[in-house]
């Protein structure tokens, strides 16, 4: 399994992309009330004029419920016609033929040629019944209600009703919702960047607070580590026996000690966001040496063979002190681990078109596929009960390969081989 770029991010940024997630929250739920309050509008809107339009035909076929109408219609007469051009209620008999047309003029009026159609819509109902169609671009609302004569059916009258009016309304207020929804999606931002920035305050002033603490911790501890050590060291020069095996030990965990406040001071400038890089050409495969020269008591207790392969020379373009930190990490994590089943540790480096490769492979145990996504994770430690660690190497080895924009890939095969790969890019031609 090959796990790669793994998403390490400083406490800046990371504050930045919660806030902007919050933002990003707040707009869409602002959009979607937007959209949901626009929606119940226009259904509204669209019903109470369906509603004015059916209430318009009941008045007209009232008009049309007279004996001279039901005559008409029970003596089915020839069609003749009230307006030459335009007809927006009509009778039909029973027989199904048109007898006589009414101009009252709801709605927009159509030429003849167009109303004739709408009668295939005629439902054989006896009870009012309305409905909807398409005609072009217009929606047209049709209703026929039955007439009787002495209890006698006799045909029906339907009326046409454009929804022009309707249609016309709904894209003004589609229009006047969009003008609207952008001016308070503006005030939205705004107000949302103010919200976001107060919810977030406290976790700034936590977080605040937490780096001041490691940062002076780390700085107070040093000096006494420091006065130990060196006691320490003074001590084992005339040390014999047992004394001496107790002062080696204690200056391992010194050593230990050492370290865990140099991480945690390179913890506190990680999340403060404020390092600069030192950039400058050097070369790589002399700051390799000088690391694997580092190790060589640490590989001869673990009884550790290390190989090197390494271009010589080979110029890249870092920060000296980071890169060398993140060979220790690297190597360290090598010998660490690889102890359990392994004895070989293999540090290889190359150029690769625009880029500079380096690879530290051991074979020992490996890293479950389970637990390979959280390894770069801060404080993970795939076995606390067998490791003498404190779970921050690989977080900040991810954390420098992103600080140079570089990026890094595991490998893991359980008992055959862990490789680290690490490819950290060339500045362009006339950059520096």
């Amino acid at each position: 399994m090959t796990i790669k770029n793994p998403h390490v991010l400083p406490e800046q940024p990371l504050l930045a992309r919660l806030q902007r997630n919050l933002i990003g929250i707040f707009l869409i739920s602002f959009l979607l009330l937007d959209g949901l309050t626009f929606a119940v509008t226009d259904t509204l809107f669209r019903h109470d004029l369906l509603v004015h339009a059916k209430q318009n035909m009941s008045q007209i076929w009232q008009k049309q419920q007279d004996d001279e109408t039901q005559e008409i219609l029970r003596d089915d007469f020839s069609f003749r016609r009230t307006s030459d051009n335009f007809i927006t209620t009509w009778d039909i008999a029973a027989s199904g033929h048109i007898v006589q047309s009414v101009a009252y003029g709801p709605g927009i009026p159509f030429p003849l040629k167009n109303i004739l159609p709408f009668y295939a819509h005629l439902k054989p109902t006896h009870h009012a019944s309305f409905v909807i169609i398409k005609r072009g671009s217009l929606q047209i609302l049709i209703g026929t209600d039955p007439l009787w004569h002495h209890g006698r059916f006799v045909g029906w009258i339907q009326s046409v009703y454009s929804l022009g009016e309707m249609q016309i309304a709904s894209r003004v207020l589609g229009k006047t919702s969009l003008i609207v929804a952008g001016i308070m999606g503006v005030l939205a931002v705004v107000l949302a960047y103010g919200l976001s920035k107060r919810n977030i305050m406290p976790i700034k002033h936590a977080l605040q607070r937490q780096r001041d603490f490691v940062h002076n911790a780390s700085h107070e501890l040093r000096t006494p580590l420091s006065i130990i050590q060196t006691s320490l060291e003074l001590a084992q020069e005339d040390a014999q026996g047992e004394v001496k095996s107790f002062i080696d030990s204690s200056l391992l965990e010194v050593h230990y000690l050492t370290r865990l406040l140099t991480h945690l001071q390179r913890l506190a400038q990680q999340d403060s966001g404020i390092l600069a890089l030192d950039y400058q050409w050097f070369n790589s495969a002399s700051v390799i040496e000088d690391v694997i020269n580092s190790f060589r008591d640490s590989l001869q207790q673990a009884q550790m063979t290390l190989t090197s392969h390494l271009t010589k020379p080979l110029m890249i373009y870092a920060d000296p002190t980071l890169f060398k930190e993140l060979l220790i990490i690297l190597i360290d994590n090598a010998i660490k681990y690889g102890q359990q089943g392994g004895n070989q540790i293999v540090v290889e480096s190359q150029a690769t078109g625009r880029s500079i490769r380096i690879k530290v492979s051991d074979n020992g145990a490996g890293i479950p596929p389970a637990l390979q996504t959280r390894i770069f994770e801060r404080f993970f430690r795939a076995s606390p009960q067998k490791s003498h660690g404190f779970g921050l190497g690989l977080s900040m080895a991810a954390w420098i390969v992103h600080m140079h924009q570089a990026h890094i890939h595991v490998h893991s095969e359980p008992y055959q081989q862990t490789m680290f790969v690490v490819e950290f890019p060339l500045p362009r031609s006339g950059s520096s």
